[in-house]
């Protein structure tokens, strides 16, 4: 979250997490963040707009769990989604199957439904469109649409978290 870095109340937006959320996930995850971070000045709530909150809604109706964790993750995983990388690079994961494996676990209803693997960024958007009724390709499958490498094409590279700890510049 490297554009959250000494921005006041950067890190409540780029998590779509309150204070109080905040105050609660470093507790239970990283404690010793506290040393590093002022949350003072982050604000008690974040609002998204509607596409942000159309994607929230497609994930909470899809966790796995009532966990303030799955919650948490629901408006983190929101929000990374509007980073112009791959979710798994926006997120700070190491590689993509970091991220299937997330799903799996966290929001194992929506990640059975993509059979295909599909990327996830473009999953979600299709998954709202069908909610919809809309249809999203003109072809009749996707294999046959001209954009199919835009959804399944290849994700390697490094996250942006990743060079970071590496010592490498990032590039955002």
């Amino acid at each position: 979250m490297s554009e959250a870095a000494g921005r006041s109340g950067a890190l409540a937006h780029s998590l779509a997490l309150g204070r109080a959320d905040l105050v609660r996930l470093i507790d239970r995850w990283a404690p010793e963040a506290h040393a590093l971070i002022d949350l003072s000045a982050e604000p008690d709530s974040v609002s998204l707009d509607d596409e942000e909150d159309q994607i929230r809604q497609l994930l909470e109706r899809f966790r796995g769990d009532a966990s303030e964790e799955a919650a948490w993750l629901a408006s983190i995983l929101t929000k990374r989604s509007m980073s112009p990388r791959h979710l798994w690079q926006d997120l700070g994961l190491a590689k993509r199957e970091e991220l299937g494996r997330l799903m799996r676990e966290r929001f194992p209803g929506l990640a059975e439904r993509n059979i295909n693997h599909m990327k996830w960024k473009k999953f979600f958007y299709r998954s709202l469109c069908e909610m919809e009724g809309f249809v999203l390709c003109a072809s009749p499958t996707c294999r046959e649409c001209s954009d199919f490498h835009d959804c399944f094409g290849d994700e390697s590279g490094e996250s942006a978290l990743a060079r970071l700890s590496h010592g490498k510049p990032s590039d955002s």
